[in-house]
């Protein structure tokens, strides 16, 4: 086996396009990632990202992108033989790595490995399940206005995603919400922030991150005090609907420890797909 490392973005997907596009929906974050990544490598952080590829016979069997002080992503993989591999020059190339997100037997694998070499000690970030949609289910769709947030939503859809953050990833450190937050000011401008209003008052977010070949969601929250009345379901089942116009389906990441968000997506038309873990290294 091989392991090559990229310094260029652009050229590092047009490598792995067609290999992760086998795969599209369980490689839909790392799509998104090199989407952005392409045009400005420094999008997700002020550190070039840290790009490999492990080939088999010359042919590429495992794909993995860090943007730094994010986590390592691993692509979805049959060859399980390539993560011990990549595990071992990753320990050379970026011994920093504070994490790994991917497929659940991917992520598992590698962390094995890791801890063999490191001796590190591990902390399960996430269990997580990508889901996907091709039909929304009118039922929850509702009457309520659904906009795209405006520049005097600023401080509300920053306020809210410090809540989604600390709310999910409670241990994610000052400086990558801060980076977040930034980016979803950014994406207000881009008209990617959606909200659900009632009666003229925002009740619900959720954010539009399409790639390519798909429409992506994340981003959804809503206040604890208006939660139970169905604006989360209604929001995404709208914005849903409006990305299918553009898109065959839409995918989206939910965390498996909250059974409501889970069946919320179900509700409205969303089928699971595989099943993806953030571990964080201490």
């Amino acid at each position: 086996m091989e392991v090559h490392f990229y310094s260029d973005p652009y050229a590092f997907y047009q490598v792995v396009k067609s290999f992760l596009m086998e795969h599209p929906v369980e490689n839909n974050l790392i799509i998104g990632i090199l989407d952005r990544i392409s045009e400005n490598a420094l999008t997700y952080g002020d550190r070039p990202p840290v790009l490999a590829t492990i080939s088999h016979n010359n042919e590429i069997v495992l794909v993995s992108t860090r943007t730094p002080p994010w986590n390592s992503i691993l692509s979805y993989t049959d060859s399980l033989d390539a993560v011990d591999f990549f595990a071992e020059k990753l320990v050379e190339k970026d011994p920093k790595t504070p994490g790994v997100l991917g497929p659940k037997p991917v992520v598992k694998r590698f962390i094995e490995k890791w801890v063999e070499l490191k001796g590190v000690k591990l902390e399960i970030g996430m269990n997580e399940r990508i889901y996907k949609l091709s039909n929304v289910n009118p039922e929850t769709l509702g009457d309520h206005e659904f906009i795209v947030a405006k520049r005097k939503h600023q401080a509300l859809v920053k306020k809210w995603g410090y809540a989604f953050i600390t709310e999910a990833l409670p241990e994610t450190p000052l400086e990558q919400i801060e980076s977040s937050l930034k980016r979803a000011v950014a994406h207000i401008k881009e008209g990617k922030i959606f909200l659900l209003l009632d009666d003229g008052k925002p009740v619900s977010m959720a954010r539009s991150v399409p790639t390519a070949f798909c429409g992506r969601l994340n981003y959804v929250y809503t206040p604890p005090e208006l939660r139970r009345k169905g604006y989360a379901t209604e929001c995404v089942a709208k914005l849903s609907k409006k990305l299918l116009e553009d898109y065959e389906y839409c995918v989206l990441f939910t965390d498996l420890a909250n059974p409501t968000s889970n069946s919320i997506y179900q509700k409205i038309g969303y089928r699971s797909v595989i099943d993806i873990d953030l571990y964080q290294f201490d």
